[in-house]
């Protein structure tokens, strides 16, 4: 990442590992107010510690995004901690359990589209 991204806020979702995990610290290295979104709280939590232990600025917002209820309240409270979001990130994304073609069922790919497309 070049450039700095000082005093922006940035929503980064499925930020608990991997690529996402990523993306939130390069940004928040870059000066960025990061919200760190994940499914699983546990790993939210790890990630805003690591990053606040190297001097960034974060908010925890663990949320399933398929969830749209889940999603307002997220974004509520990222911009009631920093006022605004500048940058989303949509990095949350799911394809497991994985199953052959015929033996998926209307559940399984409403789940698929409700996290990918959200």
């Amino acid at each position: 990442m070049t450039g700095t991204h000082e005093r922006q806020v940035v929503v980064v979702t499925g930020a608990g590992k991997g690529i996402g995990r990523a993306i939130a610290e390069r940004f928040a290295g870059a000066g960025a107010h990061v919200a760190v979104n994940d499914v699983d709280a546990e790993r939210v939590d790890e990630v805003v510690a690591a990053i606040d232990a190297a001097g960034g600025s974060t908010l925890g917002t663990p949320a399933d995004v398929s969830d749209s209820t889940q999603v307002a309240a997220m974004f509520d409270a990222t911009i009631e901690a920093f006022g605004t979001v500048d940058v989303l990130v949509n990095n949350a994304g799911m394809v497991s359990p994985m199953l052959h073609f015929f033996e998926a069922d209307e559940a399984w790919w409403r789940r698929i589209i409700d996290v990918n497309l959200t």
